[in-house]
Parts: C-alpha cells; structure tokens; sequence
C-alpha cells in the first residue's frame, strides 16, 4: 500500500524520480502486483482490482522500464485477474491504457490471446464507461496496433453519444483519433455529436496559444502505430475514482480549452476517414487552428497540413503565411520533420495548400466578372420584360 501510495502521487504530479529511485520503486511495485487487493485468511475480501489497476496505471505514468521478468510478471497477473474475473470497469481501462503506455516506451507487447480476452471483458462492461474512459481504451487499442472487434467499437461509440455534449475537447479528440487510426468510421449521428459539441467548445474558449513543444517529449497524443512507435496516439490519464478508496481523484482527463495539437489530429483523423465536415464548422476549425499555430510542434503541423489538403477549406495568404511561419519556427528550434514520413506528407501537403491559395485567388477575381454577367442577365430580363408588357 505505501509502494502503491508513493507511486501514485509521483504519477499524479507527473513527477518522474531520478533513475536510481525510480529503479527501486518500480521493481517493488512490480513486486508488489501480486499481492495487490489481496486479504489472507479465510475471510479474504472479494478482489475487485481497483489498487491492481492504479498500480498498472501508475507505472506507464512514471516511464517505467521493465525488463524480461518484470514484464512476464505483469503480463501473467494480467492474465490471472482476467480469467478470475476481478477486475472492475475502471481496473479494465487503466490496465489496458497502462499496458499501451509501457508498450509505448519498450520493445515487449502483449500476446494477442491476452488482448483478446482484454477486448471480451471491456465489452461485457461498455454501459459502465464514460466517454473519456472509452477514449482511452479506443487510444490503447490504436496504440497497441491491435485489432478490437468491430462489436466492440460499435458497442463503445454508441455508448458515447449521450455524454459528448459534456466531454471535453481532448477526450472528443482522443476518442476520434483512436478510430481513425484503428480504420472504424462511426455511425452519422456520433460525427453529428462530435461537430456540435466541438463547435460549442471553440466558440466557448479563448484562443490561448502555449510554448512550442519538443516532438521528442513523451506526450498523451500521437499517431498510430503503425509506422514507428515515437509517434503513437496517447491519453490523459486516469480516472475519476479515488485512490486506494480515499476520496483523492486521480486527474482528469483533458482540459476544457481547445489546443492546435488537438485541432491538427481533429482534421487528420476526419481526413483519414473521409469525412466532410459543414463548412461552418471547418471555417471554425480553421481560423482557431492559425490562432493555436505556436504551440503546435512539427508533428502537429505535419497533421494539421495533412488535414486542410484533404478536406480543403478555404485557406487566405495570411493563413498560409503564418502557417509557414510556425514551420519555420520548427525548424530553427531544430525540432524539424523528425519522421521520414513527415517530411514526405509535408512536401506533398504544403503543395497543396499553395495550389488552393491560388484556386481561392482566382475564383475570388471571378467572381466581380460572374457578378457583372449576372446584373447584366436580370437587366437584360428586365428590359424584355417591360417589352413584353408593352
């Protein structure tokens, strides 16, 4: 318990220990796994897996790097509480989250037989999910290259419709870009759910632009897996359930305000799965995109010009202009297309937005001369009009 405790506060104030102390800590918290929810004697309590999944969740937070034994040891009690049944619905997804994180960061990944049974159990308990919990389990599943049954992904969006209006914008995020990356285009009505809840959020916050970020930091959000690993989708953590039965919550996931890495996978993610937003909407998305430019790294940017070539919103000089600046910026930060593929997608992206400018300049000096063809027809029509009457 006071591993647990240790663990859980450092993960919480995201607070990673200096390696010496980290070693120790995470091989008594692996130590630890077994005996987690746990009473001995003849009058054991019922294992319910809340402390086992704090802990789980506890060590993808910390970073931790676990070798051959560790690994077996936290893949076979994962295995364990699953064929017992004792892990609970909050239990489910930090475990699942924890185990996407700590592949993230290492070479070992679970055995499709496991994540199978792990997909099976989620789908047993999808009507206890809230929204951010089923946007962290459609990341780990994106993140994990895995492949989720497709009742499964039907069951978890359904699920998530009567709670978007109050998600906030990274959850909505997360949970879009989860499916875009496991290649599951949702029903109309979430994309409906999804645009207004969205819309409301962008209009409801300021735009409120941070530093630039490295791309080589440990975010929550990335790309999917399946190309290399540095770039994978990621969540906030957590859940709202307290710690070790204490009311003290774990943290919340997301923020209320929209950012310009969020708006940049928004549009990856409707781009990948070819979906159309309204207009007004994309005009929205676009004009809050420029206002967010400098707390975009060159991943995001890669993203969000991904994004506008596809689905092709109206883009001005200026747009573009202080796209190109925030490019810049990138690179004399030394934080350039780290990504093979990012330099490719770029190149072709940045070709055509240029190409739209130039297609949005020329239907702008056509329009005087379609507006001039147009009041000379109704004159025209007028004049035969009043003939016709004579």
């Amino acid at each position: 318990s006071s591993v647990l405790s240790i663990s859980l506060s450092l993960a919480r104030l995201r607070m990673r220990p200096p390696p010496p102390m980290s070693s120790v800590l995470v091989r008594a918290l692996v130590a630890a796994l077994p005996f987690m929810d746990t009473r001995p004697g003849p009058h054991a309590a019922p294992v319910h897996g809340a402390a086992f999944g704090h802990a789980v969740w506890a060590l993808a937070k910390l970073g931790a790097q676990l070798d051959g034994p560790a690994a077996a040891v936290l893949l076979e009690e994962v295995s364990r509480r699953l064929r017992l049944r004792a892990l609970s619905s909050p239990a489910l997804v930090h475990v699942l989250w924890g185990l996407a994180k700590l592949s993230v960061l290492q070479t070992w990944h679970p055995a499709e037989p496991l994540l199978r049974t792990l997909f099976a159990r989620i789908l047993e308990v999808v009507p206890e999910l809230g929204v951010t919990d089923i946007s962290r389990v459609v990341w780990a599943a994106a993140s994990l290259d895995a492949k989720p049954p497709a009742l499964l992904l039907h069951a978890l969006t359904a699920r998530a419709l009567p709670g978007m209006r109050s998600a906030t914008p990274h959850t909505l995020t997360t949970l879009l870009y989860g499916l875009a990356a496991l290649g599951y285009r949702p029903p109309p009505a979430f994309f409906t759910a999804f645009f207004r809840a969205t819309a409301a959020a962008m209009r409801r916050t300021p735009a409120k632009a941070k530093n630039p970020t490295d791309i080589n930091n440990t975010h929550d959000c990335g790309s999917s897996r399946s190309s290399q690993k540095g770039s994978r989708v990621a969540s906030k953590t957590g859940s709202n359930r307290g710690l070790l039965g204490s009311s003290q919550p774990l943290p919340v996931a997301g923020s209320s305000h929209v950012t310009g890495r969020g708006l940049a996978r928004t549009l990856w993610a409707l781009a990948t799965l070819q979906k159309d937003p309204p207009s007004t909407w994309l005009t929205l998305a676009t004009r809050r995109l420029v206002q967010e430019l400098p707390s975009c790294n060159a991943h995001d940017l890669t993203l969000a010009a991904l994004g506008c070539a596809v689905l092709g919103p109206s883009l001005g000089t200026r747009q573009v202009s202080a796209f190109g600046a925030a490019v810049e910026r990138q690179r004399r930060r030394r934080l350039a297309m780290q990504y093979e593929r990012d330099k490719v997608a770029m190149v072709w992206a940045w070709g055509r937005l240029r190409a739209r400018i130039q297609i949005d300049q020329e239907e702008k000096q056509r329009k005087p001369q379609v507006k001039g063809l147009q009041q000379r027809l109704r004159h025209a029509a007028s004049a035969a009009q009043r003939k016709a009457n004579k």
